[in-house]
């Protein structure tokens, strides 16, 4: 079973209050990221990579994309002691290795969408309190029509469950309307849509993701002196 794109978007959300502390822009190499305390982030995918992977998770055959690199992050990823690995890529899907080298966790291929399908980034990080966090970045479509999908992953109990899923960049030819994900203070966060929909998030341990709480612009609504 893949894991689908479209279908993780409905994650909900916010704010637990304080804009206080997140950055004013991206951080580099994290594009549509803000806030995100990352402590390993990997922006180009090796061969190294590939045969990793392709070691535990078999490539999907059916894929059209020509982007068959793979990428892989050495980081405190799960709870056990010890560095993870995470090894990544969009016709292979994700696995975690513990420092042993044993998996711990995995999560299917992402659904094939076209030929510019692949990932953009993947990074670890600690946004919760302690409790690491592995954020990918990943493109869906072809060259004419693309989305970028923002994921956020965390293992849990010998799997990758998603904890907040959306899209944050759409090209549809030449138009592009990008978001944003901003992490905030006290476990929430600020999702700007590419449709210009603003909401906040709060992460809830009993749902084990993040909720939506509230709704702070509608899709195409136009702010300042003119609304």
């Amino acid at each position: 079973m893949r894991t689908p794109l479209a279908p993780l978007a409905l994650l909900v959300l916010i704010l637990a209050g304080g804009d206080a502390g997140a950055p004013e822009s991206p951080e580099p190499g994290l594009p549509w990221l803000r806030g995100f305390p990352a402590a390993a982030v990997v922006d180009e995918p090796s061969y190294r990579a590939q045969v990793r992977l392709a070691a535990w998770q078999a490539p999907d055959p059916g894929c059209l994309t020509s982007a068959a690199g793979a990428f892989e992050v050495v980081a405190d990823a799960a709870s056990a002691v010890g560095a993870e690995t995470v090894l990544a890529s969009y016709t292979a899907g994700v696995v975690v290795l513990d420092a042993n080298g044993r998996k711990i966790a995995s999560a299917p291929p992402f659904a094939c969408r076209g030929s510019v399908d692949e990932i953009e980034y993947v990074a670890v990080g600690t946004p919760l309190a302690g409790d690491p966090v592995i954020a990918l970045a990943a493109v869906a479509g072809g060259r004419a029509e693309r989305t970028i999908w923002l994921f956020l992953f965390v293992v849990r109990g010998g799997g990758l469950a998603p904890i907040f899923t959306a899209p944050v960049e759409e090209w549809r030819g030449s138009e592009v309307s990008k978001g944003e994900v901003a992490l905030r203070l006290r476990g929430g966060l600020e999702y700007r849509a590419p449709s210009g929909a603003v909401t906040r998030w709060a992460y809830e341990r009993d749902a084990g993701r993040y909720v939506m709480r509230e709704v702070l612009r509608a899709p195409g609504a136009v702010t300042g002196p003119s609304a």
